[in-house]
């Protein structure tokens, strides 16, 4: 579960190995051992004591500003990746031929969730579905090229076939939700800014599991040139994204999220569309619930957060027997 926080004034502190959390509306403890992290939305006031606690938990503190876009996280220095498997991750990124079938397969699994949710709707266009077929079918046929990086090649296929892929989720919509295309920060319409809220819990986990699995997560294989980012999350989350895309779609569908959920940030913001407190009190148990679901996936049946954990065990696992050369 993670422990949100965002109302301004809001302060959190420990108690009898618990955290305290005090506000005008009364206080209440909850334990470390309920919570997988702590994001802070809003100006709250925390004790070392919280941070040390967390950090014996291994339990992030997460810090977002106004429109939810993260601006730092606390992480313990306990993490130990062992040399030599940090070295073959870095080795790993620059060996085209030993990088490709590991990329291919990410974006293969990427590319088949985003059709069983096209395929889960009878109105789901067909030419959404032809597009995603054609794209796993031009991955398969992707030559190594030794000395080019995977960033471009990839992204080139999957542009044309991730742009009909979101215009057939806009039109399962209800009325008045419709979307143009991918928006990011800030969201230009309420369906992105639902998705980037889920998709930055997701990133959450992704990082957690990159951690304990023992990797660095600064160290991309796709998104290698991410400087000062951990690239390695926005790698190892593509096969585990459409997940989320499917959460959002039904909330939608459900009417669980509604347009008082959202708020439109004035043109000295950005403009866009901001999740409000509202929104997020559904959303983000509607997440917890949504990732703790066992589903079978990969011959295995497990939760889907066990699962991206499991995916990132798999990943190290691989390195530690790659051979460079």
């Amino acid at each position: 579960m993670q422990l949100a926080l965002e109302t301004n004034g809001l302060k959190l502190s420990v108690r009898n190995r618990s955290f305290l959390i005090e506000g005008k509306e009364g206080k209440r403890m909850i334990s470390p051992h309920m919570i997988d992290s702590i994001a802070l939305h809003a100006e709250v006031l925390l004790t070392s004591a919280v941070v040390k606690l967390a950090i014996e938990h291994n339990i992030p503190i997460l810090f977002f500003d106004n429109i939810g876009n993260p601006l730092g996280r606390t992480w313990s220095l306990r993490f130990e990746s062992h040399p030599l498997l940090r070295r073959h991750q870095a080795l790993f990124e620059r060996d085209y031929l030993a990088a490709l079938p590991w990329t291919l397969n990410l974006y293969r699994l990427k590319t088949e969730g985003q059709l069983a949710n096209l395929v889960a709707s009878e109105q789901a266009a067909k030419e959404a579905q032809i597009a995603m077929q054609q794209f796993m079918e031009k991955l398969s046929k992707v030559e190594p090229q030794p000395g080019n990086s995977l960033e471009p090649v990839i992204m080139g296929l999957e542009g044309a076939a991730a742009k009909i892929y979101w215009k057939a989720l806009s039109d399962l919509l209800p009325k008045g939700f419709a979307f143009e295309g991918r928006s990011r920060q800030p969201a230009q319409d309420c369906f992105n800014c639902a998705l980037n809220y889920a998709y930055g819990m997701l990133y959450n986990l992704t990082e957690g599991a990159i951690f304990s699995a023992g990797l660095d997560p600064y160290l991309g294989i796709v998104h290698a040139d991410e400087y000062n980012r951990p690239a390695l999350s926005y790698d190892l989350i593509e096969p585990f994204r459409p997940w989320v895309d499917r959460l959002i779609l039904e909330l939608f569908q459900q009417q669980r999220l509604e347009p008082g959920f959202f708020d439109l940030l004035e043109d000295k913001d950005g403009g866009g569309w901001r999740f409000n407190k509202a929104g997020k009190q559904i959303l983000i148990p509607a997440f917890e619930s949504w990732m703790a679901e066992p589903i079978y996936w990969q011959d295995k049946s497990l939760t889907r957060k066990n699962h991206l954990y499991q995916f990132a065990g798999e990943f190290a696992t691989l390195l530690k027997d790659y051979q460079p050369k």
